[in-house]
């Protein structure tokens, strides 16, 4: 059985970069300690699509991040 990560643990964050033209980029983020590597994107035309985007990506992130930790768990 998979079991559950603490999802609150991850966010995703949205910024709005100065270059021009303006756009929008997302940043998934860990609270409390930082992650070790950076995942994000960007190019989005407003807030709500860089925020959609990264809660996709995050959903996708963390469904892999339990299949590996049950796959060590499995392993040991």
């Amino acid at each position: 059985m998979i079991q559950k990560l603490n999802h609150r643990s991850y966010y995703v964050m949205a910024t709005r970069q100065t270059a021009y033209p303006p756009s929008w980029r997302w940043r998934i983020v860990r609270r409390g300690e930082p992650m070790g590597v950076q995942i994000e994107g960007g190019g989005f035309s407003t807030y709500d699509a860089a925020r959609l985007a990264g809660k996709l990506e995050l959903a996708h992130f963390l469904e892999q991040l339990e299949l590996e930790k049950a796959r060590t768990k499995r392993e040991t």
